[in-house]
C-alpha cells in the first residue's frame, strides 16, 4: 500500500476540469484520502486493462455502489488522480517560488531536490512507467498536463521577479520555464534509471541550470579580451 503520499482535497470550488463528482467532493477529507490512496496503490502495481474496482473498493472500505457514485469508471478516477497530481505539483512550485522571495533561478536550484521528494511521497515515477504502456494514457493526460502547464506558467509570472530576466514579456518566460521544467524531470528520470549516480545527476543539473540561466557563449567582453591577448602574443 502506498503510505505517505500527499492529498489535495477538492472541495466543491475546486476549480479544474470535474472529474469527480460532487458527491466524491463532499466526503469527509480522511474518507477521500483513503480512496485516492487506493486507487494510486492499484494504478502502480496493475496494469490498467486488469485495473480491478473490486480490488480498489476494498482496500478504500467501500461499497461497489457507493464507487459509481463517485466516479463513473476506472478512467475517470485515473483522470481524477492525475488532476490532483498535477494540482500538487502546482502547489509545490508556487510553494518553493514563495520560500525563494520570487527568484526564479533560487527556485530552480532546489526544483531537482524537492522534486524527487514529490515523487518518492507520491511514487508518481512508478505510476507513470507502468500507466505508459495504456495506449490512451497519454489521451487522458496530454489535456489535464497542458491545463496544469498553463495555470502554472501564468502563477510563476505573476510572482516571480520577472526584472532578473532579459526580457520580460510571458512568451520569453514560457520558454525559460519550459526548458527549466524539462531539465528537472530529464534528472529526475535519470535518477530513477541510476540511482547510484545521485551525486552526478545533481551536478549536471546545477550545470543545465546555470547554462539555461548565463547561456553557454563567454560574455562578449571576456572574448574580446582573450582575442587582443592572442594577437599580442602572435606580434
Amino acid at each position: 500500500m502506498v503510505t505517505g503520499c500527499h492529498f489535495i482535497v477538492f472541495q466543491t470550488d475546486y476549480r479544474g476540469k470535474e472529474m469527480a463528482s460532487e458527491r466524491f467532493m463532499r466526503l469527509p477529507p480522511e474518507k477521500q484520502r483513503v480512496i485516492y490512496e487506493a486507487a494510486i496503490d492499484e494504478f502502480i502495481n496493475t496494469p490498467f486493462e486488469k485495473v480491478s474496482i473490486n480490488k480498489i473498493i476494498q482496500k478504500a472500505g467501500i461499497s461497489r455502489g457507493s464507487f459509481y457514485t463517485y466516479f463513473e469508471d476506472k478512467r475517470e478516477l485515473l483522470s481524477f488522480v492525475m488532476e490532483n497530481t498535477k494540482e500538487q505539483w502546482r502547489n509545490f512550485c508556487l510553494d518553493y517560488l514563495k520560500k525563494s522571495g520570487g527568484d526564479f533561478w533560487s527556485m530552480m536550484e532546489s526544483m531537482l531536490d524537492a522534486g524527487l521528494e514529490f515523487c518518492r511521497a507520491n511514487d508518481m515515477v512508478r505510476l507513470h512507467q507502468n500507466l505508459m504502456m495504456y495506449q490512451e494514457f497519454k489521451v487522458i493526460v496530454s489535456p489535464i498536463e497542458a491545463e496544469a502547464m498553463k495555470l502554472i506558467r501564468s502563477q510563476l509570472y505573476s510572482q516571480v521577479n520577472i526584472s532578473r530576466f532579459r526580457e520580460e514579456s510571458m512568451e520569453f518566460f514560457t520558454l525559460v520555464l519550459e526548458q527549466a521544467v524539462l531539465m528537472v524531470f530529464h534528472s529526475i528520470v535519470s535518477f530513477y534509471a541510476n540511482p547510484e549516480r545521485e551525486e552526478k545527476i545533481k551536478e549536471d543539473y546545477k550545470k543545465k541550470m546555470n547554462i539555461l540561466r548565463y547561456g553557454a557563449s563567454k560574455p562578449v567582453k571576456q572574448n574580446q579580451m582573450e582575442e587582443m591577448e592572442k594577437k599580442k602574443k602572435r606580434v
